[in-house]
C-alpha cells in the first residue's frame, strides 16, 4: 500500500501584538534618562578641558592663600585684642543698662510722688465758687410778663 503523505496543516501567521503607545509618564522617564546621559557626557568633557584644569589650580592656590591668612590672623595679637575689647564693651553695656534701669525707677517713683501731691492738693483746695453774699434789696420793680410765642411748626 502506498502511503500518502499527510498534509501538515498550514502554519498560521503569528499574531502580531500591537504595541501599546507609550504614555506620558513613560515618555517623561525616557526624556529624563536621555538628559541625564547627555549631562554626564558634558561634565566628563568639561573636566577634561584645559580651562577647567586651570580654574581648579587657581582655586587651590586661592584656598591655600586664604588658609594661610586665617592662620596668621589667629596667631597674631589682633584676635586677642579684639576679644578683650569685646569683653570691655560688653561690661560697659551691662553697667549702662543697669544704671538706666535705676534712673528709670527713680523717675517713676518721683512722678508717682508728684501725682500723689497734685491729687492731694486738688482735694484740699476749696471750690472756686464762693457763696453769694446777699446785697440789700433794691427797690422792687414791677415785673412784666414775658411775651409768649406761638409754638413752631416742624416740617419734615
Amino acid at each position: 500500500m502506498a502511503t500518502t503523505p499527510k498534509k501538515q496543516p498550514a502554519k498560521k501567521p503569528a499574531k502580531q501584538t500591537k504595541k501599546q503607545p507609550k504614555g506620558f509618564f513613560d515618555k517623561a522617564l525616557d526624556f529624563i534618562d536621555n538628559a541625564d546621559d547627555m549631562l554626564e557626557d558634558k561634565v566628563k568633557d568639561l573636566k577634561k578641558s584645559k580651562t577647567f584644569k586651570k580654574a581648579t589650580k587657581t582655586l587651590d592656590k586661592v584656598e591655600d592663600y586664604v588658609e594661610g591668612k586665617v592662620d596668621d590672623f589667629e596667631k597674631s595679637d589682633a584676635k586677642k585684642k579684639i576679644d578683650k575689647t569685646l569683653k570691655k564693651v560688653q561690661k560697659k553695656a551691662d553697667k549702662t543698662f543697669k544704671d538706666a534701669k535705676k534712673i528709670g525707677k527713680n523717675i517713676a517713683a518721683k512722678a508717682e510722688d508728684k501725682i500723689g501731691d497734685l491729687a492731694g492738693s486738688i482735694k484740699a483746695k476749696p471750690s472756686k465758687s464762693k457763696p453769694a453774699v446777699k446785697k440789700p434789696a433794691a427797690k422792687a420793680k414791677a415785673v412784666k410778663p414775658a411775651a409768649t410765642r406761638a409754638p413752631r411748626k416742624t416740617t419734615k
